[in-house]
């Protein structure tokens, strides 16, 4: 019998400063419960693969500029999906959304925006976005990510 595990998808560039907190989540995070996927600037191309997994659930991390001091981190829903700025996916993550649900009917999509303080290309992560993601990476560890507040 497999055990059906998470997924997190960590979406960003990381030559871009803050915008890699996705990439660096999904690089960092190291535990039983969780497969992670560095999607990089195209979470299209993982869509099958996710599917493939028959996860529990999924979890999109990726910075979001939602007008929140440097390293806040919001649950935004679909509701709010449209009011944040992403900038440098292929895709817009409402479609990603949408086709997941596709790919994968029965587990919930949880998108997790972490507020950027620099997305200059060649910027390493500022330290307010490594302590949004080490302190995302434990909530994660502990499935106590509904307790991160709603946008």
């Amino acid at each position: 019998m497999t055990i059906k595990k998470w997924v997190l998808l960590g979406i960003g560039n990381e030559l871009n400063g803050d915008d890699g907190v996705g990439p660096y989540c999904a690089n960092n995070l190291e535990h039983p419960d969780w497969h992670t996927i560095d999607c990089a600037t195209a979470p299209e191309n993982f869509t099958g693969a996710v599917g493939k997994l028959s996860p529990k659930g999924i979890i999109i991390v990726d910075a979001a500029l939602m007008g929140l001091h440097p390293g806040s981190i919001r649950i935004i829903t679909e509701n709010t999906i449209a009011e944040v700025g992403f900038s440098t996916h292929t895709i817009s993550l409402e479609y990603l959304i949408r086709f997941l649900k596709d790919e994968c009917p029965d587990c919930p999509a949880t998108l997790i925006g972490v507020e950027p303080k620099s997305k200059t290309i060649g910027d390493p992560l500022s330290k307010e976005a490594l302590l949004a993601a080490h302190s995302l990476i434990d909530a994660l560890k502990k499935h106590s990510w509904q307790n991160i507040p709603v946008l």
